[in-house]
Order: structure tokens, then sequence, then C-alpha cells
């Protein structure tokens, strides 16, 4: 018998993290392949692309993103690899 596997997003670490440079978020969830893209979205829609990412488990990346200046506020993550997946704020 096959398991599904469930795709999307489950958890991000930290939950918090200030606009005065990087901030390494390591976010968890299922059906991450090398062509999974994630960003950060503001209320307005505008995206912030990571500096880097790190596939360094199957269910695990680490994102490094460049968060100075950026405006104070909440952001959703968002992974896309065809679909979209929103873990919102």
């Amino acid at each position: 018998m096959e398991k599904s596997i469930r795709f999307g997003l489950r958890e991000v670490v930290p939950r918090a993290g200030g606009n005065t440079g990087i901030v390494t978020l390591h976010i968890y969830g299922a059906g991450f392949v090398e062509i999974t893209k994630v960003f950060l979205i503001d209320k307005t829609g505008k995206k912030i692309d990571p500096v880097s990412v790190q596939h360094y488990k199957l269910d695990a990346l680490k994102c490094v993103f460049d968060l100075q200046k950026k405006p104070v506020g909440i952001y959703d993550v968002v992974e896309f690899k065809g679909k979209e997946y929103k873990l919102e704020k």
C-alpha cells in the first residue's frame, strides 16, 4: 500500500526577524524538490526573494534573506513549485 505525501509548509523557525540585515529561516514541510522556490510576501503583495536556499533534509530548507531596511511588518512565507503553498503569518 502506498502512503501519500502531504505537500506544503508546516513550520518556520524562527517566527520573527529584524530588518537590520541577514535572517536565516529553517522551513519545514514536505515535498520539497530542487525546483522549490521560497519567498516572503507582504500584505501589499511585494515579494522578497532569498539570497540562498539549501535543501538539507527531505522535509527542511534553510533560507537566507537579506532584510536590511525592508519595511517592518508581517510577511507570509510562500513555497512554489508549480503550485503555491502559503504559511500565513
